[in-house]
């Protein structure tokens, strides 16, 4: 790879475009660094600033500034390198965090640590941000833009995610829910935050209170490692065109007082609006109607109910579980 050598405390600064593909910038005196205030393009595997490694910039501090942008375009897989104080000398320690990040070209750009990006994210073409192990975003509250229009955004981490609250862009590609962990991750939803396609793939994935929606042609899918947990939100459809499909294995364990599918009551909504236009249920899928948090009626009773076959039905949690009277209940597992 070529390189850019520095020395002593000579800086390297970026104000305008900055394209590296697989150039290296090193400096390892004390007191030199590299200082991004436009945009810089790194097509290096090893990521932007990998610590001992080969990387675009090596030894060199690596300070970014207001209206800068990061942007992964390899047509292959990068690490990502992380916005962790080992990794980014920012201007206080506070400010540990990039402004503007960009996904785009083939293959995986996994996450090498925690990555903040305080202004936007931008997920295109073939890409594959791999955050299983790493936040995703700014802690706490935060304006951060999130477009994306292709690609997929595996979160495999827990809280509330994606942490992005500021306006959503996602017209395509899919954010997968991977998590695993013991402790749960919470979907985001509500008005504001539209999506185009859901994967849920982990086995510990809670929805919040606000519904999750999708945009037109939208597709919520719980995958056969799935196990997706409903209290009180539903998944919803604007325009036409939206799926919920289950697949074999999957289970959705459906706390909500109006049950897995149909219209909203009152103030309950059920799992599943009826404006989804389709819902699939695969064999082997499982729905588990769970509630025991009392609601505003002082019970935890549910509605069954019988807009469609059930695979396989369980019943868990506490109060009565039952379909309208005189409705007939249709199962073709177990």
């Amino acid at each position: 790879n070529q390189q850019f050598i520095g020395k002593g405390t000579n800086n390297f600064n970026i104000y305008g475009t900055a394209d590296m593909t697989t150039t290296e910038i090193q400096n390892n005196t004390v007191g030199g660094g590299v200082n991004i205030y436009g945009t810089i393009l790194t097509a290096h595997a090893q990521g932007l600033r990998p610590g001992t490694t080969t990387g675009t910039i090596m030894g060199a501090n690596l300070r970014v500034y207001p209206g800068s942008l990061i942007h992964y375009n390899a047509n292959g897989n990068q690490q990502v390198t992380g916005s962790g104080p080992n990794r980014l000398n920012p201007i206080s320690v506070a400010d540990s965090f990039y402004y503007n990040m960009k996904f785009s070209g083939a293959g995986n750009k996994t996450l090498t640590g925690v990555l903040q990006m305080k202004d936007s994210v931008v997920i295109t073409d073939n890409v594959l941000v791999d955050a299983t192990n790493f936040n995703f975003g700014m802690f706490g509250s935060n304006a951060t833009k999130f477009l994306m229009n292709n690609g997929r955004l595996i979160i495999g981490t827990s809280g509330f995610e994606p942490r992005m609250q500021g306006s959503w862009y996602v017209t395509g590609g899919v954010i997968e829910f991977a998590n695993n962990n013991t402790t749960s991750v919470r979907t985001r939803g509500g008005a504001a935050y539209g999506y185009q396609n859901i994967e849920i793939t982990g086995n510990n994935v809670y929805s919040t209170a606000a519904n999750m929606n999708l945009n037109p042609s939208g597709t919520f899918i719980i995958k056969p490692t799935g196990r997706y947990t409903m209290d009180t939100a539903s998944v919803f459809g604007a325009g036409a065109g939206q799926s919920f499909i289950m697949e074999a294995g999957s289970i959705l364990f459906c706390r909500n007082v109006a049950g897995f599918h149909g219209p909203i009551v009152g103030i309950d909504g059920p799992a599943v609006r009826s404006n989804i236009e389709t819902v699939t249920l695969q064999t082997g899928s499982t729905i588990s109607y769970s509630r025991s948090t009392l609601n505003s009626n002082g019970s935890a009773n549910q509605t069954v109910t019988v807009t469609m076959p059930y695979q396989n039905l369980a019943f868990a949690g506490s109060g009565a579980k039952a379909p309208p009277a005189g409705a007939t209940l249709e199962v073709k597992g177990d």
